[in-house]
């Protein structure tokens, strides 16, 4: 059995996609109507140089139910990407299925999560997650992560239901690198 928290393994943070570092858009698959989250290129950068790995998890139901396909979504990650340039994501997990149809890898279920802790050593007693949705604070429990609900995207219509909040990713980097 690995020893996930092990010093020597790299702590992660594991961020949803629309509405945490990109603007809220339902159904992205336009690259050119992506758009930074403001603060977002400096909050993973700032990660990046504290050595944290940086993972997107992002349920992408719009596949699913065929408004887009895996080549479009590619070209958005893409376009997300070199905006963020110099910052990096070290990996992004997505999850193509629509709701109804049951799958560990769609948040709730922890299934991107463990994906990346096969590919890369993970201590996971220092890593968290953050996001803007439910389905966010309910993978980041199922995982036993802590969780920063931010309130861009949907953050505010949860914002009662998290134990702590932040108002974009930038204050909730801030508060991951002062928690440690």
């Amino acid at each position: 059995m690995t020893n996930c928290s092990n010093p020597k393994f790299k702590p992660a943070v594991f961020f949803d996609r629309d509405g945490t570092i990109i603007e809220l858009i339902p159904y992205l698959h336009h690259p050119e109507q992506v758009k930074l989250i403001p603060g977002a290129r400096e909050a993973i950068l700032r990660l990046n140089k504290a050595g944290y790995l940086v993972i997107i998890t992002t349920n992408q139901s719009g596949i699913g139910r065929g408004f887009y396909t895996e080549h479009d979504l590619n070209q958005v990650n893409l376009a997300m990407t070199d905006q963020l340039k110099p910052a990096h994501l070290d990996a992004i997990y997505h999850a193509p299925s629509a709701p109804e149809h049951k799958s560990i890898f769609r948040k709730p279920g922890t299934g991107m999560i463990k994906a990346a802790q096969i590919y890369f050593k993970i201590n996971m007693k220092k890593s968290w997650v953050v996001g803007d949705n439910i389905s966010d604070l309910h993978f980041a429990k199922n995982a036993g992560l802590p969780f920063i609900l931010v309130a861009t995207g949907y953050g505010n219509k949860y914002k009662h239901l998290a134990e702590r909040c932040s108002k974009s990713i930038l204050p909730a980097v801030s508060l991951i690198l002062n928690h440690d």
